[in-house]
């Protein structure tokens, strides 16, 4: 039968450990008096003290007061930190949590007081407009409750809420305005032709008449009784006709109009019509436009015809003489006045002829867009050749130098003649 071990044995067992026990005097007790002198100064009662206050936070392992484990601490305490101690903030002594500037409020109203100023120009839009209030009224509000609340940034909301009140006072009496207008107008779409007949000095049934024939909304832009924009009679006549071929340019031709003013009282500020080349049997070789001012007596118009071709013209035809658009008025003073030619010679070298001269004006203002047809004729008169010449300025009542180019050669002993229009 196996032994069973049996617990070693000691000569003596350690004593117990019993804490050290204290009893507080009676609640009547005196506090003897802390000095040996004094009277009635009783010496402490040998063999036990009082144990000391424990030390808090004092290293793991040491007794708090004698007598007492090491692993112990005072009842009720927090156990204390490794070696180094606890570094954090202490409860209650750390600073407050960062918190925002608070300038939100103020921010906002600038921004919108600024948006305000900028939509003035939406409240010129008629009705529409009203709509532009809306932002300034918020800035005011954000920018007083700002300034109520003592919120950061009080120059700030300062300055959206006085932004915020001009752009409200703005645009509140523009969309006003406008919208008053718009609605006027819309009740009384004659009132501003009413007015200007009156300012004209027009009856009404002048002003209906006015508004009526000619669709004028303004009557101080319609015709008054100048006499240059008055319809007159005027008469055109055709005079001669005449054309020829460019020599030594195969199917080139040039051509000459002439047409009689016979109203000493009128002119065509703008006289339009063209020119048709037709062949023998009639058919419309090619057309040229010819647009020119006519004064009082004769005018001159030359032209040319290229690439026709083989087909020789036949005759000349013009059209739209007669146009609504060629309409006669009365002759202006700055346009009574005629043209004169003199010394007007050519000079023809390597088959280009240059012809110069003097032209004298008797109107009475200076004339710059002078155009110069030349012809040379035969000893017949007949038209042989044509050219062009300009001149920059001729004065009032005086004379200027020209010189122009015919176009081909001019036979010899042929007679050159110039005529002068306005353009």
């Amino acid at each position: 039968m196996p032994q069973v071990p049996q617990p070693p044995s000691f000569e003596f067992a350690p004593p117990a450990y019993e804490p050290p026990s204290y009893t507080p005097p009676a609640a009547d007790a005196q506090e003897p008096p802390a000095s040996p002198d004094a009277p009635g100064y009783a010496a402490p009662t040998p063999g036990y003290s009082a144990p000391a206050a424990p030390v808090y936070g004092a290293p793991t392992g040491e007794a708090s007061f004698p007598g007492a484990p090491a692993s112990q601490g005072h009842p009720g305490s927090v156990p204390p930190y490794a070696t180094g101690g606890y570094t954090g903030t202490p409860y209650g002594g750390g600073p407050a949590a960062p918190q925002g500037s608070g300038k939100g409020l103020a921010i906002a109203a600038l921004v919108l007081g600024i948006v305000g100023i900028l939509g003035i120009a939406v409240a010129f839009i008629p009705f529409a407009g009203f709509a532009a209030i809306l932002v300034p009224i918020v800035a005011i509000v954000l920018g007083v409750i700002a300034l109520a609340k003592k919120k950061p940034g009080k120059g700030l909301a300062i300055t959206g809420t006085v932004l915020g009140a001009v752009a409200l006072v703005a645009c509140t009496t523009i969309a006003i305005a406008m919208t008053a207008f718009v609605t006027s107008v819309a009740n009384d779409p004659d009132r501003f032709i009413r007015e200007s007949c009156e300012a004209a000095g027009l009856t009404q049934e002048e002003c209906d008449e006015l508004t009526a024939d000619s669709g004028v909304t303004d009557p101080e832009s319609a015709p008054q009784d100048d006499p240059a924009e008055q319809t007159a009679g005027g008469s055109v006549e055709v005079g001669e006709l005449a054309f020829g071929q460019i020599a030594g340019e195969e199917g080139s031709w040039w051509y000459v109009v002439t047409l009689d003013q016979a109203d000493s009282a009128a002119m065509y500020e703008y006289f339009f019509f063209d020119v048709e080349a037709l062949d023998a049997a009639g058919r419309v070789l090619d057309t040229d436009t010819q647009s020119a001012t006519l004064l009082p007596g004769k005018t001159v118009l030359i032209g040319e015809f290229y690439d026709l071709g083989a087909d020789p013209i036949a005759e000349l035809n013009l059209v739209g003489l007669d146009d609504e658009m060629n309409e006669a008025v009365s002759l202006p003073d700055d346009f009574a006045g005629e043209f004169t030619f003199s010394e007007v010679t050519g000079t023809t070298d390597f088959g280009l002829t240059t012809v110069t001269g003097t032209i004298s004006s008797t109107f009475p203002v200076d004339q710059e867009a002078v155009y110069i047809s030349l012809v040379a004729r035969d000893a017949a008169g007949k038209p042989v050749a044509v050219g062009r010449a300009t001149t920059d300025r001729i004065p009032a009542d005086g004379s200027a130098k020209f010189e122009g180019y015919m176009t081909g050669e001019v036979p010899e002993g042929a007679t050159l003649e110039a005529s002068a229009q306005l353009y």
